[in-house]
C-alpha cells in the first residue's frame, strides 16, 4: 500500500503542477496586448495635394482694371483677374454710359472705357450711402 499511496502522491503533485501551468498560461493570454507606443509606430504615409492654381493673369482686364480706377470706379486690386470687384465697377460703369449692364468686357464697353472722348466728359460718379 506505501506504493499506491507514494503513486497517488506523486500523481497529485504532478496533477497540481500541470494545473498551475495551465492558469499561468490562461492568466497571460487574457491580459491585453500593449498597444505600441507612438514612437514605434510605422509613420503613415503622407498624402499631398497640389496647391490651387491662381485664376490666370491678363493684361487686357488689367489696362481694363487702371482704366476704370482712373475713372473712380473701384476695380479691387490691379491683377488681371476679371472678379468680383472688377465685375462690379464694370456695371456701374454701363450703367452711367447707358450701356447694356452685364458686368462682362463687352465690346461696347471697351470702345466706350478706351476712347479718348468718353473719358473728356467722364460723369462724376456719386457717393453711394451704404
Amino acid at each position: 500500500m506505501p506504493r499506491v499511496k507514494r503513486y497517488a502522491s506523486v500523481c497529485l503533485v504532478l496533477l497540481s503542477l500541470v494545473v498551475a501551468a495551465c492558469s499561468s498560461t490562461r492568466a497571460r493570454t487574457r491580459e491585453p496586448v500593449p498597444e505600441p507606443r507612438p514612437e514605434e509606430r510605422a509613420p503613415s504615409p503622407r498624402v499631398y495635394s497640389p496647391k490651387p492654381t491662381p485664376p490666370p493673369s491678363d493684361p487686357a482686364i488689367r489696362q481694363i482694371q487702371g482704366v476704370l480706377q482712373e475713372r473712380g470706379y473701384d476695380p479691387g486690386p490691379l491683377d488681371g483677374v476679371l472678379g468680383k470687384k472688377t465685375r462690379d465697377a464694370l456695371r456701374r460703369f454701363q450703367k452711367d454710359h447707358h450701356l447694356a449692364v452685364t458686368g462682362e468686357i463687352t465690346a461696347d464697353t471697351k470702345d466706350e472705357l478706351l476712347s479718348p472722348a468718353s473719358s473728356e466728359t467722364e460723369p462724376v460718379e456719386k457717393e453711394r450711402e451704404y
